[in-house]
């Protein structure tokens, strides 16, 4: 069945691009299963708020955290499955920018190109790892970016409230997002064929919508005394101040899209951007120019792609720039998923579909050979120094299982108190225990039951010097039951006990 909906009687060439991207899709999931020991450590933390199905979290909006773990409870507990999770996070935001392009253009040839160019990208590959808080936003903004589209196009009411709806989505997926619906609402407000929807209920049954949405998780903001908010104020503020950091920020832009514009290349049949009269300028800059010195030349919807495709990423440089702040670059490429798009409607003629589809599959290939030597043969190499990537937490959590049912026999572990490099434990144990970090004292609250001095819970961390056990102890005031190690390697022990109130 093809990925995408055509006609029934579509030529094979389009089946053969619908299988390439679910071919992209399972490699991109089956390389880190294959390669790593253990899901990385965003993921597991959403697992840990996850569990708890709280309306917010101290660093972050719930959104992510909950689908994580209904995802991960409906795989049977597989923690690798976050890695499925992840792209078809993926396949939804290209089905998106499938539909904005189709919705432009009507023609298939430019929106399978506007999906390879994308797919093309570092920030597609690489920058689409792991499943949290920012990567959740490669499907949510075109969504979002789609249905703006159908309301400007339609007058639909409909698209209207859908709109509203995965506005909020990407508002309690990761905060951020209100910037790139800042620039959507200044462009509706500019822009004259669109400010004419401001006479119509459209954009304010999208806001309503929208700020319905939201309101609980603003409720829960309010009376948690801003957590959320001062966790980033304080990060911001406790951070070092650099306008390098800007330089950064571009430099990671250029390096996550850098491939998308080879690709163009490639889609608009030569092997360079091609030139006009006597001018040196690639055509793809000289009609950025275009855009702003003769904007008749384009339609409002190929005016909105061009802005939003570029707006958010400029000010978050901008901000970085003035303010010195650091600014997370996956932060820019997740407001750039319409790169393929804005790069179609820029050169303004149909691309060589076939060109564009040999090189896609060359760069897959590329990107998936440097992920193998970024997961596997570095992350080996780097064993010995950081515990995590030795651990086979598997066999470690069946240990300890173990030796807990012998010490407390038909009880199960409510909690587990441990370090950053032991916290994957929480997600192999068959208990599924709650989690609490000792060295920030807050993250989970610890569970007992009322009248019961057992508490049921064990403490895990890795060491070299037994005097960092006796550091550990510090943090909390407990009576050791049974106390274990496990030999990882390089003189790293993983370090486990079970432990009863004083």
């Amino acid at each position: 069945m093809s990925f995408w909906k055509t006609s029934d009687n579509q030529s094979n060439i389009w089946n053969n691009f619908n299988f390439f991207v679910l071919i992209y899709i399972a490699v991109f999931a089956l390389i880190p299963i294959l390669t790593r020991n253990v899901i990385p450590f965003d993921m597991v933390e959403n697992l840990y708020w996850g569990k708890e199905w709280q309306l917010g979290y101290e660093k972050h909006p719930p959104l992510f955290a909950w689908i994580s773990q209904a995802f991960f409870k409906l795989s049977f507990s597989i923690p690798e499955s976050l890695y499925v999770l992840t792209q078809l996070n993926l396949l939804l935001g290209l089905f998106f920018i499938f539909k904005i392009s189709q919705l432009i253009y009507n023609d298939r040839t430019k929106s399978y190109a506007s999906v390879f160019i994308f797919m093309s990208s570092a920030a597609a590959i690489l920058g689409n790892e792991k499943f949290n808080a920012t990567t959740i936003l490669f499907s949510l903004l075109p969504a979002a970016f789609y249905y703006f589209l159908k309301m400007m196009k339609f007058g639909r009411k409909r698209d209207a409230v859908l709109l509203g709806i995965f506005a909020a989505m990407a508002f309690i997926g990761k905060y951020i997002s209100l910037l790139f619906f800042g620039c959507m609402g200044l462009f509706l407000l500019i822009n004259s064929d669109c400010r004419k929807m401001l006479r119509t209920s459209l954009p304010y049954i999208a806001i309503v919508t929208f700020l319905i949405g939201i309101s609980w998780h603003i409720y829960w903001i309010c009376s948690n005394d801003f957590v959320t908010i001062q966790y980033a104020l304080e990060k911001s503020a406790l951070a070092k101040k650099s306008p390098m950091f800007a330089m950064k920020f571009l430099l990671m832009m250029i390096f996550f899209f850098i491939t998308s514009i080879f690709a163009a290349c490639f889609a608009f049949r030569t092997g360079k951007l091609s030139t006009e009269g006597k001018s040196k300028l690639p055509k793809i800059i000289r009609n950025v120019n275009l855009v702003y010195r003769n904007g008749e030349n384009y339609s409002t919807e190929e005016l909105f792609i061009i802005t939003m495709t570029l707006a958010p990423s400029a000010i978050l440089f901008l901000s970085a720039l003035f303010t010195g702040m650091r600014i997370g670059s996956f932060w820019g490429a997740s407001m750039m998923t319409t790169i393929g798009i804005y790069l179609v409607i820029i050169n303004k003629k149909s691309p060589n579909i076939t060109s564009l589809f040999k090189f896609s599959k060359w760069i897959s290939c590329f990107f998936a050979a440097v992920l193998i030597l970024k997961l596997g043969v570095v992350r080996q190499i780097l064993r010995d120094s950081h515990p995590s990537y030795a651990i086979d937490y598997r066999a470690a959590s069946r240990q300890i299982e173990q030796d807990y049912s012998r010490v407390f026999p038909n009880q199960k572990i409510k909690n587990i108190i441990a370090d950053k490099n032991t916290t994957p434990l929480h997600i192999y144990l068959r208990d599924y225990p709650s989690f609490y970090n000792p060295e920030i004292r807050k993250t989970q609250r610890i569970f007992t039951e009322k009248g019961d001095n057992l508490t049921n819970r064990i403490a895990t961390f890795t060491y070299k010097n037994y005097d960092d056990v006796k550091n550990f102890w510090k943090f909390y005031d407990s009576d050791i039951i049974f106390e274990g190690d496990i030999d990882i390697c390089g003189g790293w022990k993983l370090h486990y006990a079970f432990l009863r109130n004083r």
